[in-house]
């Protein structure tokens, strides 16, 4: 009603103009209520996180700065609940949810292989916020790296809660992280602790080996800037609704999905690859989700050093990545293994890379994953 009254007084004060100018506002209002109209009838469209879920999805509550969501997670089941059973907890990257972990039965099969020799209670996927069907946050530093590192304790606190754990802050956790996952992988690490953190998977991950200068654990801008940051967001943030429809263009595409999904693979995608990976656009505030994490990861905001972090971490670490990954070299992991074992030369530090394969070995080869995953525990933990 008020956009109506506001063009309806344009219209009037133009209505002595020229014809031309006038035809001109005219067709500027039938748009803009176009396209408002379209946008109301979108976002009706659009349903509570909680009724997009399956029925194995499970949902733990995170408080994160001035507000808590819901954190969309998806659990499997171990061999043990002894307290000394290990909670293997996954970490998805850019774009992705829990469902990476879902394709060819990854997370089971992890658990299958690897507690052959080291014991394994439960191994949970969480959905980090702007993702999956974890509930969008309001705030934008809700959106970064740290605070979905506080989901994941979130989660591992619910899942220790139903392995019956009185203390749910002493089982021990293997975190495996992909992609982007690898820097939530690494703070999580910082946050649980040597002796509580025994080991950590990296998938294809997205981390920048650190210069030998460059040790600093935690970036952050003066106070002055960090002021006109948030200034010059108020008024950007307005100019982004152009990229929300885009966005809800972009992901009303299966042909996409197919594309985008193919060029992490070196084989044809698994067809329950797109159903996982576009669910999430049903759900209440997707796409505002998506626009703020970009921004939070645009303006760096409580950025973390992960190599620092994981130098510092004390645990072994593993790193798998595929020879063919078009989207991460698999040169970086090897650079990135380089620097991890001159950082901290009594941390063992593993890299293979995997022949034949992208830039997600757990959803194009699960079984090679677990296997190799399986492996390295054994040797290092058993």
């Amino acid at each position: 009603c008020a956009l109506t009254a506001t063009l309806t007084a344009t219209l009037a004060y133009y209505a002595s103009k020229p014809a031309h100018v006038v035809a001109l506002c005219a067709a500027t209002a039938t748009l803009i209520c176009a396209v408002v109209q379209n946008q109301i009838r979108y976002q009706a469209k659009l349903v509570p996180h909680t009724e997009v879920a399956d029925e194995d999805s499970r949902f733990a509550r995170a408080q994160l700065l001035d507000e808590s969501v819901d954190v969309h997670y998806k659990q499997v089941d171990g061999t043990t609940i002894s307290t000394k059973g290990a909670v293997a907890l996954f970490l998805h990257g850019f774009g992705s949810n829990t469902s990476s972990f879902e394709v060819n039965d990854a997370m089971r099969k992890f658990v299958q292989e690897s507690s052959t020799s080291y014991p394994i209670a439960a191994a949970a996927a969480y959905d980090r916020p702007g993702f999956g069907l974890t509930e969008r946050p309001t705030r934008l530093e809700n959106f970064t790296d740290s605070q979905a590192a506080v989901c994941g304790l979130a989660v591992l606190r619910d899942v220790c809660e139903q392995l019956g754990d009185d203390d749910k802050s002493q089982r021990p956790v293997i975190l495996v992280g992909h992609s982007a996952g690898a820097a939530v992988a690494a703070i999580l690490a910082e946050m649980l602790g040597v002796e509580r953190c025994q080991a950590i998977v990296l998938l294809a991950p997205s981390i920048l080996p650190s210069s030998s200068k460059s040790t600093t654990a935690t970036t952050r801008s003066p106070a002055a800037l960090r002021v006109v940051a948030r200034l010059f967001l108020a008024v950007f943030v307005r100019l982004l609704y152009p990229l929300q429809l885009f966005l809800q263009r972009l992901v009303a595409s299966q042909a996409f999905w197919k594309t985008g999904l193919q060029g992490s693979w070196v084989r044809p995608i698994d067809p329950a690859l797109v159903t996982g990976y576009s669910r999430p656009s049903m759900i209440t505030g997707w796409d505002v989700g998506l626009v703020r994490y970009l921004l939070a990861r645009l303006l760096e905001i409580g950025r973390r050093s992960s190599t620092s972090l994981l130098s510092a971490c004390g645990c072994p670490i593993l790193i798998l990545h595929g020879q063919q990954d078009m989207l991460v070299p698999v040169s970086n992991s090897a650079s990135l293994q380089k620097f991890l074992s001159a950082a901290s030369r009594e941390q063992t530090v593993q890299f293979e890379s995997l022949e034949n394969v992208g830039h997600s070995p757990q959803e194009e080869v699960a079984d090679v994953f677990a296997a190799r995953s399986a492996a390295f525990l054994r040797e290092q933990l058993a």
